[in-house]
């Protein structure tokens, strides 16, 4: 998948954006909140990263699953 910034966005050569999330039953991120980011345009791009990436599996804890935060960072680069 490409990135989707517009011509106009002013882009670093390398920015890092950080994601905290629960998973949702069926996989899914849910509850997405920005922890770190450079601008609203890379958390955008983050936040869809997530959203249409593979699905998760949540953490299980004595053989239960846990409604625990999960974390990612998400780093872009410029070529």
């Amino acid at each position: 998948d490409t990135l989707r910034f517009t011509e106009g966005d002013s882009i670093p050569g390398e920015a890092m954006v950080i994601l905290s999330f629960r998973v949702g039953p069926q996989g899914r991120p849910q509850d997405i909140n920005v922890d770190e980011s450079p601008g609203e345009v890379f958390s955008q791009e983050a936040i869809r990263l997530l959203q249409e990436g593979p699905d998760w599996s949540p953490l299980i804890v004595n053989g239960v699953p846990s409604d625990e935060k999960v974390r990612v960072n998400i780093e872009f680069r410029r070529e």
